[in-house]
């Protein structure tokens, strides 16, 4: 549970490269799975209910979808979990 949520793009001006402006980490069928719910119109992204699979501390591996091979880190603090990381961007939490 403690990586569940909507994580937003910190920087709006990355939204044109990147074609989406958030993650939703949540749970199906027990697995942690990553969505993109929303993607600019000439967005060629897929990602629905894509499995993560642990890798390392915070560190997920995306096991399907547009961005199968990559990583996700989750950053923390003393509050949990605050940011998504995904190649160079950062998502944050939303609370």
């Amino acid at each position: 549970q403690k990586y569940t949520g909507r994580y937003v793009l910190s920087d709006p001006n990355a939204i044109r490269t990147v074609t989406f402006s958030e993650f939703d980490v949540s749970i199906v069928n027990q697995k942690l799975v990553l969505t993109v719910p929303e993607r600019r119109p000439d967005s060629v992204v897929y990602m629905k209910e894509i499995p993560l699979e642990p890798f390392g501390d915070n560190v997920f591996h995306v096991d399907g979808g547009s961005f199968y091979g990559n990583f996700i880190t989750f950053e923390s603090s003393n509050d949990g979990i605050i940011a998504l990381k995904w190649r160079r961007y950062t998502f944050k939490r939303q609370h």
